[in-house]
């Protein structure tokens, strides 16, 4: 298969984002991007490495088009985006904060009960 849940988050066809959907509509694309920088850190560094590699101007999934989200999202599935080696920046990291409460907080750190729905 080539839905993009199959080939970039390995979780199977799914009816969020099966063959069925426009890949060209910005909503499902932002929505798949954050989902993915909320799964875990390797994800978060490989969008920011994503966007320092095309100098974007913002980390945030939502200030890119449809392009863009795209090409990321189908390079996201192999290895040749660098990783981001610095510190994650904030518009990522308060957003990941909120999906890691549960384990104890983002990074071992607590969360400190700031929490931003991307």
């Amino acid at each position: 298969c080539r839905c993009l849940d199959c080939c970039v988050f390995g979780a199977g066809c799914g009816p969020l984002l099966h063959p069925t959907m426009n890949v060209l509509e910005k909503g499902p694309l932002v929505k798949k991007v954050w989902d993915g920088i909320k799964s875990g850190e390797a994800m978060q560094r490989k969008w920011c490495g994503f966007c320092a590699a095309h100098q974007a101007a913002s980390m945030k999934p939502d200030d890119q088009d449809e392009a863009f989200l795209l090409t990321f999202l189908e390079a996201a599935e192999g290895d040749g985006i660098p990783l981001h080696d610095g510190p994650i920046p904030p518009e990522i990291a308060v957003t990941t904060a909120a999906a890691g409460c549960a384990k104890g907080g983002f990074n071992g750190k607590a969360a400190g009960g700031k929490a931003a729905i991307g």
